[in-house]
């Protein structure tokens, strides 16, 4: 997978953010750099740039992982 050039501008802009909380992200693969553009990328400018994906689907599954875990515990 490669990065289009916006997600590139995004991840520069993001890894700076998250290096704010002392997180490493400079070992990434590409993969792994659109995982986490994706979590961070709500619907709203998801609608408004149609080349973007958002988060949605992330958040359904760490619903779902939740309730299992809470249910579970």
């Amino acid at each position: 997978m490669k990065l289009s050039k916006e997600d590139i501008i995004f991840w520069n802009s993001l890894s700076l953010f998250l290096a704010n909380f002392n997180l490493d992200v400079s070992s990434l693969d590409d993969k792994q750099k659109y995982i986490l553009i994706t979590a961070f990328t709500h619907k709203s400018f998801s609608n408004e740039n149609k080349n973007s994906h958002h988060n949605d689907y992330l958040e359904f599954i760490g619903d779902g992982l939740l309730q299992f875990i809470t249910t579970e515990w």
